[in-house]
């Protein structure tokens, strides 16, 4: 008795199978192989794919944002002029120093000048901020 692998045999038994298995056998491999194929291969090709389209809709986003600023940077600079000249206007008013004696005068005279009546004048403690106390 001899033990192995002969090919003439096995050429034998593959002949004595029925054709209609062997073709379903063969398709089975072929759609084995596909499947392996597809998903060892363009699976993670989808993937990739699918993430970098995701991050290109984000950097369109993005840049339309950047893009809708740009158009407006004109507009907001200008904008931002206006809003330092009102601040230096405003700054030109109040006092360069720490006047409050002077302040409280300037408000008696204005009442007297109005002709107005206060009944009650109580000053707190001054509290100093950045601009004004």
């Amino acid at each position: 008795m001899r033990v192995g692998f002969e090919p003439k045999s096995l050429g034998k038994k593959i002949e004595k199978i029925p054709q209609k298995y062997v073709l379903i056998v063969m398709i089975v491999l072929v759609v084995a192989v596909l499947a392996g194929l597809y998903y060892f291969l363009m699976m993670p090709q989808l993937e990739r794919k699918a993430k970098a389209a995701k991050e290109y809709a984000e950097v369109q986003m993005q840049l339309g944002r950047l893009k809708s600023i740009q158009r407006n940077i004109a507009k907001h600079r200008q904008e931002y002029t206006q809003m330092q000249e009102l601040l230096q206007e405003v700054m030109r008013q109040l006092p360069e120093s720490k006047d409050i004696p002077n302040l409280l005068r300037s408000v008696t005279s204005v009442t007297e000048e109005t002709r107005l009546k206060v009944k009650q004048f109580e000053p707190k403690q001054i509290k100093h901020t950045d601009f004004y106390s």
